[in-house]
């Protein structure tokens, strides 16, 4: 159950020194439980002076409470920028836990591999709203999934693109004089409607369009260097921008024009799309199967690897989850699609497709060609307008369902089946919210951090040390989930036994 070699080495002490001997050398003084959180958290040896070491040496403070200090220490204050803006010994800790946050997603990269998109988008993004929710006392811990707006990382020292020369990065055309070397400029294709005759208007659409290069330049690009603290993404509004989209060729669906022209009146191409980390622009480009400009086509093309990350890299819960006898009623015998006939394949297929419905009105867009000559092109996601009305797949109402069967609980130690409806990224985020598997995920992998063990939270535990382990976990999970305060779970973690031993396994269970 365990993936831990303190296991080999508690054996191993038990052995040598007798039950009570063991039990007697295995527990930690109070100043070395200090020095492992610190070294843990701040990934440096606490100095001989430091003012929590001589606290709890001199008996004033509890171990516990001297590694929630140094926590604290790296809280986020005003506008979401950390208090001790200055404090190396702070910044060091934010950073310990944002390297881990940005461990718990398995793919960091664009899907359409751009390096402008990385000057543009801060790429931490997904993990920024974990940091934040851990290091923002008013900011809850559901916010990773409920947040409204994008984020990106605030940096110190601030270095922005336009005070090193950008041409070390990119090349700009001699034909565009007004590019210096120290400028970012976004090429983007905007369209422009003819004066419609008589039979455009009769069909709704205009005959044709005259796409234009229009550059600008992008003042606020991804800030380097360390980590101080996190802020909103900022808008940037293109208006009558195309999104990629040919509206001169005959391939290009009408509706899809239509919704084109209406999306490009003033087209924000950082929105979020709600919902915190689900709705997050990088998220999706990281993890979307569907490429520039491919639009989602009932579940032939549709982005079913997005969703399947919101359960491995959200939830911790590897799918399959549901058994057969779960699928059964949505077996489809005479269904075009081969993985819908048979209920094996719907274990993973019911939970990835239906919550990959949500998606269906985004598609990846480029701001221009890539010959495109002025300025550079970037990437982003787009969104069309949802009508009941409409035909086209990509255009109808985003419905979806959340259906999987969670990781253990506490108490019955089973698995329950939660089924449930939502139409868009805001209320599918409310509903992960809600569930329990949000909390346990994370309260499974803090633990981890601090004390090397592994929980397996899909089936219950069959030794008394295993359950020890596993029990914990789940009242962490409990209490993340009622306080929404990852501050709160740290405290019990370094307070308990496991954490307070040398060898991380308690004595009296050995």
């Amino acid at each position: 159950m365990l993936k831990s070699n303190h296991v080999l080495f508690a054996m191993i002490l038990a052995v040598s020194l007798g039950p009570k001997g063991a039990q007697a050398q295995d527990k930690l003084q109070p100043a070395e439980v200090y020095k492992r959180c610190y070294i843990r958290m701040a990934r440096m040896i606490p100095k001989a002076n430091d003012p929590r070491l001589l606290r709890v040496q001199q008996g004033k403070h509890s171990a516990a409470n001297a590694c929630v200090s140094l926590f604290e220490s790296a809280e986020l204050g005003r506008a979401d920028i950390m208090k001790n803006r200055t404090s190396a010994e702070a910044k060091s800790v934010l950073k310990t836990f944002h390297d881990l946050h940005q461990s718990w997603f398995s793919i960091k990269l664009s899907a359409v591999n751009n390096p402008v998109n990385y000057l543009h988008r801060d790429f931490d993004e997904p993990a920024l709203y974990f940091t934040r929710a851990a290091f923002a006392p008013q900011v809850e811990f559901s916010s990773v999934v409920t947040s409204k707006n994008g984020l990106a990382g605030v940096r110190d020292p601030a270095i922005q693109l336009n005070d090193f020369a950008a041409n070390r990065i990119m090349r700009y055309s001699q034909n565009l004089p007004y590019a210096n070397p120290t400028t970012l400029i976004l090429a983007y294709v905007q369209h422009s409607e003819v004066p419609r005759t008589p039979a455009a208007v009769t069909a709704g659409l205009p005959l044709q369009y005259v796409q234009s290069n229009v550059p600008r330049r992008l003042e606020q690009t991804t800030e380097l260097g360390e980590l101080v603290g996190v802020r909103s993404v900022s808008s940037l509004n293109l208006p009558n921008f195309s999104f990629g989209v040919s509206l001169n060729s005959s391939r290009t669906a009408p509706e899809v024009k239509a919704a084109i022209v209406k999306m490009g009146q003033t087209a924000d191409v950082n929105a979020h799309l709600g919902g915190g980390v689900l709705g997050s622009q990088v998220f999706y480009l990281s993890n979307a199967n569907l490429n520039i400009g491919v639009f989602a086509e009932d579940y032939k093309n549709i982005n079913r690897r997005i969703s399947d990350k919101v359960f491995t890299d959200l939830l911790c819960n590897d799918l399959p989850s549901l058994t057969e006898a779960d699928v059964r009623s949505q077996v489809k015998v005479n269904s075009p699609y081969t993985f819908q006939r048979q209920s094996t394949c719907l274990q993973c297929h019911a939970s990835m497709d239906e919550m990959a419905m949500v998606y269906r009105n985004n598609f990846i867009f480029s701001s221009a060609s890539t010959r495109q000559l002025v300025g550079k092109a970037i990437q982003g996601v787009g969104q069309f307008p949802a009508s009941p009305s409409a035909t086209l797949f990509a255009l109808r109402p985003p419905a979806g369902q959340l259906h999987f069967r969670e990781l253990i609980s506490s108490g019955n130690y089973r698995r329950s089946v939660v089924r449930s409806d939502f139409s868009n990224l805001e209320s599918l985020g409310q509903k992960l919210a809600g569930a329990n598997d949000l909390y346990r995920c994370a309260s499974k992998r803090y633990y981890r951090f601090f004390t090397g063990i592994d929980v397996d939270l899909t089936r219950r535990a069959d030794s008394k040390m295993d359950r020890y382990h596993q029990d914990l976990v789940l009242e962490l999970a409990d209490k993340l989930k009622s306080t929404q305060s990852v501050k709160s779970i740290l405290r019990d973690i370094f307070s308990s036994e496991s954490f307070q031993t040398r060898s991380y396994l308690p004595a009296r269970l050995k």
